[in-house]
């Protein structure tokens, strides 16, 4: 195997596991979402500690990721609303 090829399979690997990170930090915000849906429908100290600590996963892995100016913008959009929500909730 050349140095070449190794290097490709490296940047392939990178490239996926950084995707595979995305979708896991956008997933974890509809999961603090949810809770928040569930929430507000139902009270429970549970779903909002659930939801709570679903954006502090997402906000946490975040910072480990190389989001492109669309998934960042999508990010963004997304954690304020559930910063939002969660904010309703503390009041």
């Amino acid at each position: 195997m050349s140095n070449t090829s190794v290097l490709q399979n490296a940047v392939g690997a990178t490239e996926r596991s950084n995707a595979a990170g995305i979708f896991f930090i956008m997933l974890e915000l509809e999961v603090g979402l949810t809770f928040c849906e569930i929430e507000s429908s139902a009270y429970s100290q549970q779903n909002a500690a659930n939801a709570k600590r679903a954006h502090e996963t997402a906000m946490y892995h975040v910072q480990k990721l190389l989001l492109t100016r669309d998934e960042r913008k999508a990010f963004n959009e997304r954690e304020e609303q559930l910063r939002t929500v969660l904010a309703q909730f503390a009041t």
